[in-house]
């Protein structure tokens, strides 16, 4: 263990910082830099609202296609097994088939 004069811890502990200088370069954002931020934020989320909305349409009729086309090579498939024929329609409630029903509604 290093013994240090008593003085010079003394010294050591009492000795006064200078005081903080003011920085040259500021902290933080301005309340116009934080405006100009929202604004273009603001800008660009309104250009980019359009694409999403086609982006999902696209992706929701894909979805929609892929349901179907997987439906009907499910009801081949059972109709080979077995023998006899498919029959595909429009469907409300999903348990049978409907006249006034939509191909967006359903099928079975």
């Amino acid at each position: 263990m290093v013994a240090y004069p008593q003085t010079e811890v003394f010294e050591m502990e009492h000795k006064k910082l200078p005081p903080p200088q003011a920085s040259s370069c500021a902290q933080g954002f301005s309340l116009i830099e934080l405006l100009v931020t929202l604004a273009i934020a603001g800008i660009l989320l309104g250009v980019a609202t359009p694409w999403f909305d086609t982006l999902f349409s696209k992706t929701h009729m894909a979805t929609t296609v892929e349901e179907l086309y997987g439906d009907i090579q499910f009801g081949r498939t059972a109709a080979i097994r077995n023998g006899g024929r498919m029959h595909l329609c429009k469907s409300n409630d999903g348990a049978s088939c409907g006249t006034d029903a939509r191909w967006h509604d359903g099928w079975i």
